[in-house]
């Protein structure tokens, strides 16, 4: 919990809604001011004419995500480059801590491994990752073609992460 504040508020994620490629600039404000804060970062290579170069780029650009109460939320109104919570119902959205762990999780992947043949699952069904490098993600199966194709919903923000993962890595899960 964060000790710059005496807060007896609940304290939650929040995503901000954040200017395109200001997330780590933000980050670095929210940490100056005692905030709890995460940008989930993905490694990818950006090739130009005459170099290849390996970046750490935001899994969800343009949104940094805040752990703190709704009073300390406010605060984050008046950092540059912030627009906002983004918000559910007129008011900010809280984010489960199950779909903080999924980002992660995801965020931590160096790399994706390829697909082979499937056993039966249902659309639909609720399913969790066993092995591999999303270990402990859980997710929907979206559809199945020569792959299983796992969607890893962050519900709380109306994004979803599709996945094709090998048939021995997930097993159905209950809630």
């Amino acid at each position: 919990m964060n000790q710059h504040f005496n807060s007896q508020e609940d304290i939650s994620w929040y995503a901000l809604s954040v200017k395109v490629n200001c997330e780590k600039n933000v980050q670095k404000q929210l940490i100056s001011l005692g905030i709890d804060c995460f940008v989930p970062l993905v490694s990818t290579i950006r090739i130009w004419s005459d170099r290849k170069k390996k970046l750490k780029i935001p899994l969800i650009p343009a949104i940094v995500f805040v752990k703190c109460s709704k009073t300390e939320l406010r605060l984050t109104y008046d950092i540059r480059n912030v627009f906002g919570p983004i918000k559910h119902l007129g008011k900010p959205a809280a984010i489960l801590e199950k779909e903080m762990n999924n980002l992660r999780i995801l965020s931590n992947q160096e790399f994706s491994f390829e697909s082979i043949e499937t056993r039966a699952l249902t659309r639909g069904a609720q399913v969790q990752v066993l092995e591999g490098p999303f270990n402990g993600i859980h997710g929907v199966v979206v559809g199945r073609n020569q792959s299983r194709r796992i969607s890893i919903n962050v519900e709380s923000l109306g994004k979803s992460f599709v996945l094709e993962l090998p048939s021995g890595c997930v097993i159905p899960y209950e809630k």
